[in-house]
């Protein structure tokens, strides 16, 4: 049987990218793993959309396709009027929210 880390790298061979969704904690969070490798884009996060953050990572990851970056931390209109926010993850969390990322 394969590992979980052995499903992510297969996903991100096949996707481009793979989402690793933490629901056991508050607020549950979602990140990408793959983007960096890719796109050449940072790898999102996303806190407290437990019911859709896939699918949220999954627009993001299709503008990204698009051409948009993503990379200056400010706000975003690209998903049809559901503005995002976006900001640099301190290093000191980087195991803490990216743990597969890394």
């Amino acid at each position: 049987m394969n590992s979980h880390d052995d499903e992510i790298a297969a996903d991100v061979d096949r996707h481009g990218w793979s989402c690793i969704r933490i629901h056991d904690t508050h607020p549950p969070f979602a990140y990408t793993v793959g983007l960096m490798k890719s796109c050449e884009h940072p790898e999102l996060l996303i806190f407290g959309r437990p019911n859709d953050d896939h699918a949220i990572l999954a627009d993001l990851v299709a503008a990204i396709r698009r051409g948009v970056r993503m990379e200056t931390p400010q706000e975003y209109d690209v998903l049809d009027g559901f503005p995002i926010a976006t900001r640099p993850v301190n290093s000191s969390y980087h195991t803490t929210y990216l743990g597969f990322a890394m």
